[in-house]
């Protein structure tokens, strides 16, 4: 009987695995007045494609994300590609990033940046996505 008990652990924990998520975050971020874009992105550094599952932008005011543009990195991430999506913001609160991908985050790197693309373009803040 606990034979039959352990072979069930085991064969739950691998059909648990098999579907692991993994959330890559950063912020909340904030700069000034100047800030009217960000820009969140990923890079698949392993030997291995990797699902972008969602993309999100948020703002610290508002619980709805903002919409994303057709370029929106959701989709397989092949080995050594990256993939951007810039929003223009507004002005007013924190904002963060959030990214879901399958199978695992440990060969995938993000960052988040807070940008002003006035007359010169500006990175007015940067973080790592974690």
């Amino acid at each position: 009987m606990r034979s039959i008990f352990t072979a069930a652990v085991v064969l739950l924990g691998m059909g648990t695995a098999a579907h692991a998520v993994d959330i890559m975050a950063a912020g909340p971020i904030f700069f000034d007045d100047r800030q009217d874009n960000v820009a969140c992105g990923v890079v698949n550094a392993g030997p291995f494609p990797v699902a972008v599952l969602s993309v999100q932008i948020l703002r610290s005011h508002d619980p709805v994300p903002y919409t994303l543009p057709p370029e929106n990195c959701i989709g397989v991430l092949a080995p050594g590609r990256a993939c951007t999506v810039v929003v223009s913001i507004d002005t007013a609160g924190t904002h963060s990033c959030v990214i879901r991908v399958h199978p695992s985050k440990a060969n995938v790197r993000g960052t988040f940046n807070l940008l002003s693309l006035g007359p010169f373009f500006d990175v007015l803040s940067h973080v790592e996505l974690r």
